[in-house]
């Protein structure tokens, strides 16, 4: 490794740039903003391990006593932990030598510099990007399935496994499979939610996909809900349903529109994160975490590589550095220890559409 050509150029505008990619990256308010920003808040990991806590922390009431007697002692909420270490999370791009000598061009013919910034930066928006669509990945696809699961077939670098262990008695199946005759898509939730109100967390949100969604709407029973005295009611929209079901139901939808774009030995593929037909009861906002710790080349740097904190909190290592073998190349990569993790799973109810009990 060699330092990058491009230090005066880095030195001078690689720190408002990192700026201006994370709080846009973190904006919950953009007209596309990532779901494990809104759900998720960063956490630090001293020891490089994650953990999850289901805390049952139920409101006991006080008791009435006399006057002069003893007050009764009661137990502290009962705590279940899981955890495992974090993994390393990774991306990089290259500049290769037809593109360095595209570069030498812009330059040798007074190229205006705004147009040689955007060249040279061209990117470390992406590689800083990579890691909050990994994220995005992760996440939903944890939410909806209770598992993260990484192989071959979508991540380069070892296979990953985390359960965060779903409660059985949580989990439900349709009456009738959504989508075929009689089925019945709000008394199916009715049931899930009735299960969290006897838990002493009603479901305020259920979470879903757009096509698990329209099989909702189209229903005869959600029309029903939105006017019961009018036949052949065209299929409702997000906001009637909404607020045809809240006010009864005491419950909304929210609907997960997500792709995520993967790559393996060159070839782009196209994945959805959220699992198809699942339906997922949430009692809160706050979901769980990001965490992360230090990359061990946060604490030992490598002589000739420039580095860059991005991310919330700056856990996002970027690096910029050139190789000479066995070609010139202008590398810029990301690297971060990192995961998204839930907590409190006994409060996340989950339902299939796709199968009956």
């Amino acid at each position: 490794m060699e330092p990058t050509q491009f230090l005066e150029y880095i030195a001078k505008y690689a720190p408002k740039l990192i700026l201006k990619i994370t709080d846009y990256l973190n904006d919950t308010q953009r007209e596309r903003p990532y779901y494990h920003q809104r759900y998720l808040t960063p956490r630090y990991s001293v020891t490089g391990s994650w953990e999850m806590v289901n805390k049952y922390n139920k409101a006991i009431a006080a008791d009435v006593i006399a006057l002069d007697s003893s007050i009764p002692l009661k137990s502290n909420p009962s705590i279940e932990m899981y955890g495992g270490e974090i993994p390393k999370i990774a991306i990089e791009k290259a500049f290769n030598e037809s593109d360095l000598r595209k570069l030498d061009l812009m330059m040798a013919s007074n190229t205006p510099e705004s147009q040689i910034i955007e060249f040279i930066f061209e990117h470390l928006p992406a590689v800083i990007t990579g890691q909050y669509e990994r994220h995005e990945l992760n996440f939903l696809q944890g939410l909806s399935t209770g598992q993260i699961l990484l192989t071959n077939a979508d991540n380069v670098g070892t296979n990953v496994r985390v359960d965060f262990g779903y409660k059985a008695e949580n989990k439900f199946n349709a009456s009738v499979v959504w989508g075929q005759a009689g089925y019945t898509p709000l008394s199916d939730l009715e049931r899930v939610v009735e299960k969290s109100r006897a838990d002493g967390t009603p479901i305020k949100k259920f979470l879903i996909d757009r096509a698990t969604f329209n099989l909702i709407r189209k229903s005869d029973e959600a029309k029903a809900y939105w006017n019961p005295l009018t036949a052949n009611q065209p299929a409702l929209s997000l906001d009637q349903l909404n607020s045809a079901v809240e006010g009864v139901l005491g419950f909304t939808f929210e609907i997960i529109e997500r792709t995520i774009v993967t790559e393996i030995n060159g070839k782009q593929t196209i994945v959805n994160p959220w699992e198809a037909g699942r339906v997922i009861g949430i009692t809160r906002e706050d979901l769980g975490a990001l965490v992360y710790t230090d990359l061990a080349e946060s604490r030992h740097p490598v002589a000739g590589v420039n580095y860059q904190k991005a991310g919330n909190n700056g856990y996002i290592l970027t690096k910029q550095y050139r190789l000479v073998r066995p070609s010139l190349k202008e590398i810029t990569a990301s690297e971060s220890m990192s995961l998204t993790v839930l907590s409190n799973v006994n409060e996340i109810y989950s339902f299939d559409s796709t199968v009956t009990a």
